[in-house]
């Protein structure tokens, strides 16, 4: 068995698992559209992959299970046995040969996140050395050398682990030139597929859902975006789609583009509307761009086995957004799309800035921080639970770290750029800026979209890491 095989198959086998966790949750609870949504999505991601790897007995019996999940989500009945019965013949098909190659690259990822705990905890343990009031009282040339050299060590132990955790693009751009072969095979559509930057490093633990998002992309670029009769509007035969990887500070940046038709924008708009997701007014091209992420929408003429069942794109803004990444859509009519997508080196390790506010710490990114600025008066508007400070004459809508009700006006306030606008958050202080080993979220604190992570620092203390972007987007639905 190949790689690409048992990469499918055990992303199928987890996929079946997700749905059974959502099936078991439905027979104690009773649906919810989210629900059926996430149903139909792990169903659709399975026919999508089986197509690539040959597996057209996985990507009927996947296909059956999600035409009746999509006509729970237009409002028929679910039959939720008949779902049962769906994973277990998928089940039943999926051999229990996923002991290979892919297996044991997750065995390795596990082994290095061991090692990166412990790296944390002499973090932790090299901080309160350090600072020690012991230690601090000591003037001895001596333990001022042993210090810098501990220093040393620890930053190269640490470079080393994040080149463990980190592998070339270049295997999982070769797996995209071959699904564009195969798109290009079904669709009947000539492409030239083209691969730039395929040394940049990317950290394994990205890898499934990066792939899965590239997926989509490639799909709907090879689907909606390349033409079926480019000559007749003046294009070579041949369609290009490219897929680029380049380092940019601290993110790396893939981007994949293609020479198409670019987005009909009327139709986005009209489709929209349809949904009830939009109101009447007019909008950017830039903000019709940004339409194209919401669930069901999609302007496809016909349901294919690639595309237009109006999945995907919003499947690739939430999987972007779990990796700490964003998403940027680019759109002229006529010349072609490009998406790209910005992540973190590694998802071990962050830049933080650590800040207090009403008695309590967090830690920002400070990637999304663009400025501190003085505190001033908070402004309400005429929302309710809207409100806003002016930061260097301009108004800025106030965002809260938590829902705790702070009236007074904050000291400082940090401008940070959330998805779609800039928003200040008001601080008490600017306590430290460092890097700090990411941790998993506690359940009790699960449940709050605008918790990313959490880090323990040198004193022991467990300080919550904000997701601004979750933040930007409360903010926002108190206006809405």
């Amino acid at each position: 068995m190949d790689t690409l095989a048992a990469e499918f198959l055990l992303e199928t086998e987890e996929s079946l698992a997700a749905a059974e966790d959502v099936l078991d949750q439905l027979e104690r609870r009773g649906a919810t559209p989210d629900d059926v949504h996430a149903l139909f999505r792990s169903f659709h991601r399975i026919k999508g992959s089986a197509g690539f790897v040959g597996r057209s007995d996985i990507g009927a019996r996947a296909h059956e299970v999600e035409t009746m999940l999509d006509a729970a989500r237009r409002g028929k009945a679910l039959d939720l046995r008949a779902v049962r019965d769906g994973v277990v013949a998928l089940r039943s098909l999926v051999t229990p040969t996923a002991d290979e190659p892919a297996l044991m690259t997750k065995i390795e990822m596990t082994r290095i996140d061991d090692v990166v705990e412990i790296l944390g905890e002499l973090m932790i343990a090299q901080a309160n050395v350090m600072s020690a009031p012991e230690i601090a009282a000591v003037r001895s040339p001596e333990l001022d050398k042993s210090r810098t050299h501990l220093t040393r060590i620890h930053r190269e132990l640490q470079r080393s682990v994040l080149r463990m955790r980190t592998t070339p693009v270049r295997a999982l751009f070769d797996r995209l030139a071959r699904a564009a072969a195969d798109l290009s095979r079904r669709t009947g559509k000539p492409i030239a597929f083209e691969q730039l930057g395929g040394t940049t490093e990317i950290d394994r633990s990205m890898l499934d859902t990066i792939e899965s998002s590239l997926l989509h992309l490639l799909r709907n670029a090879v689907d909606h975006g390349i033409e079926d009769d480019r000559s007749s509007v003046g294009k070579p035969e041949v369609g290009r789609v490219s897929v680029s990887a380049r380092q940019e500070g601290s993110s790396i940046v893939i981007a994949l583009e293609d020479d198409g038709s670019g987005f009909e924008r009327e139709g986005i708009v009209e489709r929209a509307r349809a949904l009830g997701a939009i109101g009447a007014g007019d909008l950017s091209d830039a903000a019709i761009d940004e339409l194209v992420l919401l669930p069901g929408l999609s302007t496809a003429g016909e349901v294919t086995d690639i595309s237009g069942r109006g999945v995907g794109m919003d499947v690739v803004a939430r999987d972007v957004r779990s990796l700490r990444g964003k998403l940027r859509i680019e759109s002229i009519r006529g010349r072609g799309t490009k998406v790209s997508i910005a992540l973190p080196i590694t998802l071990a390790l962050l830049d933080v800035m650590i800040v207090s506010r009403g008695g309590r710490h967090w830690a920002l990114p400070t990637s999304s921080i663009l400025e501190i600025a003085a505190g001033g008066d908070v402004i309400d508007t005429n929302t309710p639970g809207r409100r806003g400070v002016r930061v260097k004459g301009a108004w800025l809508p106030l965002g809260a770290l938590d829902d705790v009700a702070t009236t007074s006006a904050p000291h400082k306030v940090l401008v940070l750029q959330g998805d779609a606008e800039r928003i200040a958050v008001g601080i008490d202080r600017v306590l430290l800026q460092q890097q700090i080993v990411v941790k998993g979220l506690p359940p009790h604190v699960a449940a709050d979209p605008r918790v990313a992570a959490t880090a323990v620092m040198p004193d022991g203390t467990v300080i919550l890491v904000a997701d601004v972007d979750a933040v930007a987007r409360k903010c926002t639905e108190r206006s809405s």
